[in-house]
């Protein structure tokens, strides 16, 4: 009886000739990284998001207003802050505990502290997110270098952003949610409401989803996790929130250029006109209601929620193009498309697209002068790169895992 070779199963995993190229991939991805913090002169330093989180903390824990433009200004200018404006701090009271550790810490120390937790919370976050979207695979380098190679991943870090935060909580709710282990999960979500305007529409999907599956561990337990984080920063500061709620009302960041579409609408249509920048979240508010209705019976949250971010990002109030990591779980999942395809064609495409994404907004940036309202486009262009490769393979895309996702309502209450 003659013995046959059978084919290599698709799911195989790259030889080790493709293994070194991903590993000097990523050993590339942060070179590039290490260039740009580090050898870039004084200029690419000039802005630094976290002496906002820094001063914030340390106003609220000494019972001042974190909220106050006049109270943040004296503290950042202790630090070098030499703009004539304050940098503000808009992120709800619940996130001032989250950020106050740092505030203890001299600014220097903070600072370096700060760059760590934050490229550890994106390498975290790119690694779970291959496990999510192909669980036991050993390729998660794969999903390093496309996370390191993001221009959002990049501006985040070099501005010292909270968005990486935000990041690690898309991600830890999708990763606790696939086992089942709704209670993490739903403390997972608190870090994505750090800023709420950014993933807007998770939180009415969220709701219909708990309402629907008769499971309401998730939403007790991000208030179980927000309620005592929002006590902790009223302890030493009562009027926190109400300090919060003043501000955002009042002094809303409107005299801001975001990479928002409503801050290019408001350019075109005239920024006296504050109500565009809300237009687009409203439309965006429109097209979930459809998308749930639709999808409503077969929902799986590592399959839908990856639009759903890239909808939220394209079309919130308020966004920079840093906050566009937040979308690195939407690589992973296009990434396991193409590896599983087997296609060289579909890859092919889809590396381009990557490439003239992120080549595009750094041409953009470098033409314009480093404004980054001019990247508004970016979401945008990620979001019809999305549906076109999904449309492309069709019912051929694999199915991340849901067996958990989707149990019986009989443990409903849980």
């Amino acid at each position: 009886m003659s013995v046959t070779s059978s084919p290599p199963s698709p799911t195989a995993g790259p030889g080790p000739a493709r293994r070194v190229v991903v590993w000097v991939l990523l050993v590339m991805a942060l070179a590039l990284l290490a260039w740009l913090l580090v050898t870039r002169g004084p200029a690419l330093f000039s802005a630094n998001d976290f002496v906002q989180y820094w001063s914030a903390s340390r106003l609220n824990r000494g019972g001042g207003n974190p909220y106050d433009a006049n109270q943040l200004l004296v503290l950042q200018r202790s630090v070098g802050w030499d703009e004539e404006l304050a940098l503000m701090m808009w992120n709800p009271p619940w996130a001032i505990p989250l950020v106050t550790p740092f505030g203890w810490l001299p600014y220097d120390l903070a600072h370096t502290v700060w760059v760590l937790a934050s490229l550890v919370a994106v390498i975290v976050a790119a690694y779970l997110s291959w496990d999510i979207y192909k669980p036991q695979s050993r390729r998660h380098a794969v999903a390093l270098v496309l996370a390191f190679l993001f221009l959002p991943t990049l501006g985040a870090i070099n501005l010292r952003q909270i968005s990486p935060w935000i990041l690690l909580g898309v991600v830890g709710f999708l990763w606790a949610g696939q086992r089942g282990r709704w209670a993490l999960a739903g403390a997972s979500a608190v870090l994505i409401s750090i800023k709420p305007q950014l993933l807007y529409l998770f939180w009415p999907v969220l709701l219909l989803w708990c309402i629907q599956v008769r499971r309401w561990r998730p939403l007790a337990a991000c208030a179980a996790t927000a309620l005592p984080l929002l006590a902790i920063a009223m302890l030493s500061n009562p009027q926190v929130l109400a300090q919060y709620i003043h501000t955002s009302i009042h002094e809303p960041p409107l005299y801001w250029k975001s990479s928002a579409l409503g801050t290019i609408l408001r350019l075109v249509w005239g920024q006296e006109r504050h109500w565009l920048q809300f237009a687009p979240s409203i439309a965006g508010l429109c097209w979930v209601v459809w998308y749930w209705v639709r999808h409503r019976a077969d929902w799986s949250w590592p399959e839908q929620l990856p639009l759903l971010l890239l909808v939220s990002v394209a079309t919130a109030s308020y966004g920079w193009t840093h906050d566009m990591v937040v979308l690195v779980p939407v690589l992973a999942q296009v990434a396991i498309w193409v590896r599983e395809s087997q296609s060289r064609v579909l890859g092919t495409i889809a590396i381009s697209l990557f490439a003239a994404i992120n080549v595009g907004a750094l041409v953009v940036m470098a033409v314009g002068g480093g404004s980054w309202h001019e990247l508004w486009w970016m979401p945008w262009a990620m979001l019809v790169c999305y549906l076109v490769l999904r449309e492309t393979t069709g019912d051929r895309l694999p199915k991340p895992p849901t067996a958990l996702d989707t149990q019986g309502n009989q443990d409903g209450m849980s």
